[in-house]
């Protein structure tokens, strides 16, 4: 059985339409995929920096920490909260009572 030039036609229409459908498909799931292993990529890349971010603020208190005890062994005294510091051109320091 010979089929018609016009059916013919039609078929090779409706199978070029499934395979339209079919890549457009499988595009869209290779897109997804690639957007979902960013995603996973950049998750592992943030957990990373925060990591490095939490061992570094616990340096910064261990040498804010080191900072004030070696302040104290080399006499330093902390001020009054409420007394101001002033700077002099010549780069003394002189507390307000000192004026």
């Amino acid at each position: 059985m010979v089929l018609p030039t016009q059916e013919k036609l039609i078929y090779m229409l409706t199978l070029a339409a499934f395979v339209l459908v079919a890549v457009a498909l499988i595009w869209r799931y290779v897109h997804i995929y690639d957007l979902n292993l960013q995603a996973q990529k950049l998750d592992s890349t943030i957990a990373e920096t925060q990591k490095q971010i939490a061992t570094y603020q616990m340096e910064k208190q261990t040498l804010e920490q080191l900072v004030a005890e070696k302040a104290k062994k080399l006499g330093y005294i902390q001020p009054p909260e409420d007394s101001a510091i002033y700077v002099s051109a010549n780069g003394k320091a002189a507390d307000e009572n000192d004026n």
